[in-house]
């Protein structure tokens, strides 16, 4: 094979070629009872074969696309790049196809002319936003079959439906990064269009955590503010879509919580309080579920989680310490251990010898609940030392003290 595309090399190979097959279909070439004439009466359509190889069209069968691909492999392979625009409307005239409007054939032939920024738009006209239709037109380009009449048949699974629906916009956004398309609106109206397709699809198959993780991971990428000729460009609708997004789920467990969480660090870190509000929630809404089924010890690890987001993660000048559902939470938690350690510490000073043994256990689980919250607090050290200051955590740790103390007999120290 040569390095480089010769036309006359090329050109020189196919009339041989041609040559070659038409000397095989003269009468005797092949005996004297003219065998290729037997073999094309027991096989009627091998002739239309040998016809095609020899460059003739097939007439009324196959669809434009086939002619097109015929006439430039066996007819015309030395056709210009500039008149393959031609000749194929002319095959698509031939086949009585429709070029006007949103068709596939009008798509194709734009292609062809290099207009991009009207292909883009096109593929997403044709899913109307819901990404059913594209799939099957971006499935239909890589079978070679062009026909508006099948784009139905190719969609089978509505996975890789919405994983082509999210390559269209990456293959969007590549156009504009190199500079081909210069609007930046179409980048992102793509990017919001496919996430919201995607979020919708994965819900109807039964599996919005993983609608919800691709398309956050889709956009987070484009949620950053970009410098463009010197200039900070910031565009708050990704980050308000991707805060939507999250907000929105509710994680079936804590891995799913967890792995929103690491993805979305990063940005948090930049700055962004929309998507540390989000996931915020996230962290409360996992606290809230283990709260209902008497987990103590998760419950404070997710509040925990909720401020260390909102008080650690987020840049100086951002952070929160106050105000947000886990540090209220987290607070009361506090309040109400060590009001009902102090309220059984206190009851068991005056109770009959008849409630000892019942007040004994409340004491003992009230203790016990307290203690939890503290050693939880503590196996998180940087959000302890954030916290080392607050009036709830620390009444919780002397209550707790004192409580110990008098179990212990040491009233010295309880003094």
């Amino acid at each position: 094979m040569p390095e480089r595309y010769s036309e006359g090399v090329a050109m020189n190979v196919f009339t041989h070629w041609q040559r070659e097959v038409k000397l095989v279909l003269q009468p005797g070439r092949m005996g004297d009872n003219n065998a290729c004439s037997a073999l094309f009466s027991r096989f009627p359509q091998l002739e239309q074969i040998f016809g095609v190889l020899l460059g003739r069209s097939p007439v009324g069968t196959g669809s434009w696309s086939e002619m097109l691909v015929c006439e430039l492999l066996y007819s015309r392979p030395n056709m210009r790049v500039t008149d393959i625009l031609v000749r194929a409307r002319v095959a698509m005239r031939n086949d009585g196809v429709e070029v006007e409007g949103g068709r596939l054939e009008s798509m194709v032939l734009k292609v062809m002319e290099g207009s991009v920024e009207d292909v883009v738009v096109s593929l997403m006209g044709f899913g109307g936003g819901s990404g059913a239709a594209l799939p099957a037109t971006l499935v239909s380009f890589t079978s070679l079959e062009s026909s508006s009449r099948s784009v139905s048949n190719f969609i089978s699974n509505t996975m890789i439906a919405f994983f082509l629906f999210q390559k269209t916009c990456l293959v969007s956004n590549l156009l504009v990064d190199s500079g081909i398309i210069r609007l930046p609106s179409l980048q992102t109206e793509l990017l919001l269009a496919a996430s919201e397709s995607i979020v919708s699809s994965f819900s109807i198959k039964g599996q919005s955590d993983v609608g919800v993780r691709t398309a956050v991971r889709l956009l987070l990428p484009y949620s950053p503010p970009k410098r463009v000729d010197g200039e900070i460009c910031y565009e708050p609708r990704i980050a308000a879509t991707i805060s939507e997004t999250i907000s929105h789920r509710y994680p079936d467990s804590d891995s799913e919580a967890e792995n929103l969480l690491n993805i979305t660090e990063d940005m948090i870190r930049l700055g962004s309080v929309r998507i540390a509000d989000a996931v915020e929630s996230l962290s409360f809404c996992r606290a809230t579920h283990h709260a209902s089924k008497g987990e103590v010890s998760k419950q404070i690890y997710w509040l925990l989680r909720g401020i260390e987001i909102m008080a650690m993660w987020l840049p100086e000048g951002h952070r929160r310490t106050l105000g947000f559902a886990s540090r209220r939470n987290f607070d009361l938690i506090c309040e109400e251990s060590a009001d009902m350690l102090l309220s059984c510490l206190a009851a068991a000073q005056c109770c009959d010898e008849g409630d000892q043994e019942k007040l004994t256990e409340k004491t003992r689980i009230s203790l016990n609940r307290a203690s939890i919250v503290l050693a939880t607090l503590e196996q998180h050290d940087s959000i302890a030392v954030s916290l080392k200051d607050n009036v709830e955590v620390a009444l919780l740790h002397h209550v707790v003290r004192i409580s110990n103390a008098i179990r212990k007999g040491d009233f010295a120290s309880t003094a």
